[in-house]
């Protein structure tokens, strides 16, 4: 009976440097499309604690191209948000989830992706900045109340004030609202919206337009309302 010599395992030891090195994590990922999913290859092994926190693995990473727009309500709030309108969504296979957005390297929220979006374009709030200045104040002259016969006249106006405190020019959506009758009796009367868009349906006053850096901006929103004088409105 011949023994067999015992097998001794060889073992090869590869150092860091062996190992290929990606300058993100991405450059290990590949998309695979099938006819209904589509899934994530990723090539690069991870260690993952076992201590029950969750752990992010960044599975790739895209730049898009964006517009970014100011929005303001000022009889909401005297605030001016920043949004940026992101283009060429579409091919990146993004999967329903959390979002966290970023901003010149901020935390700035979190957000979600539902994945059922119908447009082009995905809009993402950056939230409020302070170097865009809006005002809204009621200008004396123009408010107002007279009786008429049987009917009220109240007349009221707001002088809105932006300013662009920022060195480069912005883009600013601004919004007002006009009162919308469904009643014969109570009539409304556009005194001057300084060329807004008007949405007849709903009273939506809108705004759009450039700010040059350091650039201010006024606009007048002035209207009456006739109704009769034994009801009581409110026009604010």
């Amino acid at each position: 009976m011949q023994e067999s010599a015992p097998m001794v395992a060889k073992s090869e030891t590869q150092t860091f440097e062996d190992t290929p090195v990606a300058g993100r994590a991405y450059e290990y990922t590949e998309q695979q499309a099938n006819i209904t999913t589509v899934e994530f290859l990723i090539n690069k092994p991870y260690d993952i604690p076992s201590n029950g926190q969750s752990v992010a693995v960044e599975m790739t990473a895209n730049e898009l191209q964006a517009q970014y727009e100011y929005f303001a309500y000022p009889k909401v709030n005297p605030s001016a948000f920043l949004l940026a309108k992101v283009i060429g969504w579409e091919n990146l296979n993004l999967l329903p989830g959390d979002m966290f957005l970023f901003f010149e390297n901020t935390f700035v929220g979190k957000s979600e992706f539902s994945g059922t979006v119908i447009t082009d374009t995905l809009d993402f709030s950056l939230g409020q900045d302070k170097s865009i200045s809006v005002k809204r104040e009621k200008i004396k002259e123009y408010t107002s109340k007279k009786i008429i016969g049987l009917n009220q006249r109240q007349s009221i106006g707001f002088k809105i004030t932006v300013r662009n405190n920022k060195n480069i020019p912005i883009t600013m959506n601004l919004f007002e609202q006009l009162p919308v009758s469904t009643n014969k009796e109570i009539e409304i009367e556009r005194i001057e919206t300084s060329n807004a868009q008007i949405n007849d349906a709903n009273g939506l006053v809108y705004w759009k337009f450039q700010l040059k850096p350091g650039e201010t901006k006024e606009l007048r929103f002035v209207y009456a309302v006739k109704y009769p004088k034994d009801k009581t409105i409110v026009l604010e």
